[in-house]
């Protein structure tokens, strides 16, 4: 009879602490992987508008390459506005251009494109991108390399 008493007393599956230790390792590991997955994400979005401020220095170069010496002045730069599109990438953000000779070189101007904006954290101070380029003025004076 103490054989059956044996065989009735052994139970089959966890003890409460098994289940306790079991529950809390995958919890710590389910808190790191939500921590990884928060700070991916916040990477991304900054890398995303770390981009788009990058293109949007670009294009204004772009612009300034595509007009003529003389249409490169300060009024120019002044009509240059942050697109309304990127109103929600780049918090507080603002676009800056500046047109200015460069001392020293005659006919030469340097275009300064600078887009500046505020991170989530606070802690963080303004990010910038600034992108400058150096344009002349085109002239032919000479024909077919003469």
């Amino acid at each position: 009879m103490s054989a059956k008493m044996d065989s009735r007393n052994l139970r089959h599956g966890f003890t409460i602490m098994e289940l306790v230790a079991a529950f809390s390792i995958l919890a710590i590991v389910m808190v790191v992987v939500a921590q990884t997955a928060v700070w991916s994400f916040g990477e991304r979005r900054r890398n995303a508008a770390r981009q788009a401020a990058v293109e949007l220095a670009e294009n204004v170069l772009q612009s300034a390459r595509s007009r003529s010496w003389e249409e490169l002045t300060p009024a120019w730069a002044k009509e240059q506005k942050l697109p309304k599109e990127l109103l929600d990438t780049f918090p507080e953000g603002r676009l800056s251009v500046r047109v200015e000779p460069v001392k020293g070189q005659a006919g030469v101007k340097r275009v300064t494109v600078a887009v500046r904006w505020r991170s989530d954290a606070a802690s963080i101070p303004p990010i910038v991108i600034e992108m400058t380029a150096l344009f002349s003025a085109r002239a032919a004076d000479s024909k077919g390399g003469e």
